[in-house]
């Protein structure tokens, strides 16, 4: 196993994908580990909504939403990743995502319940973890640094994006 992502469910059991070989594991409270689910490429990121569905996000670009029965689904598809996917739920219930390329303008994807995916914020350099804090503020460790995006649940224009990121610098320095 080559543990990625980690993730708990609402009962409070622990998920950790593996991309070596691309399986979901669950853990017991003693740290006994059986697979959960399998055939999912390079599973990375994980993350649970609200009905107890688990997301995996695959090297390839393919995000994996499995059911509380164990059965999966393509969820939705995005370009392929050099590293991980990332994956978090905002507090508008969309599923937020970063894919690291080589690239150093690299995206915060948005997608819908329904599977729609929208560019929430483009200019971030290797994208990784990402989180919300109680506000609905999304943070995103990114190239030497961790920015602070905006609050969920409506997408925040380019200006203010960037001033957010201004002020953040100047206040730093």
């Amino acid at each position: 196993m080559n543990a990625t992502a980690l993730a708990f469910d609402a009962q409070g059991t622990l998920y950790v994908s593996s991309r070596y070989d691309g399986m979901v594991y669950q853990s017991t409270p003693n740290g006994n580990l059986s697979v959960y689910v399998e055939g999912m490429g390079v599973a990375t990121g994980i993350a649970f909504d609200g009905e107890g569905n688990l997301y995996v996000g695959d090297r390839s670009g393919t995000i994996f939403k499995i059911s509380p029965n164990r059965q999966i689904f393509v969820f939705a598809t995005l370009e392929p990743s050099i590293a991980a996917y990332h994956l978090t739920f905002g507090p508008d219930d969309y599923l937020y995502v970063t894919g690291p390329t080589t690239s150093s303008f690299d995206c915060v994807h948005r997608i819908s319940r329904e599977g729609e995916v929208e560019v929430f914020y483009r200019g971030l350099g290797r994208p990784q973890g990402l989180a919300f804090d109680e506000e609905g503020r999304l943070y995103v460790a990114a190239s030497i640094s961790v920015q602070r995006l905006g609050a969920a649940p409506s997408m925040p224009t380019m200006a203010e994006v960037s001033a957010v990121l201004r002020d953040e610098r100047t206040a730093r320095s």
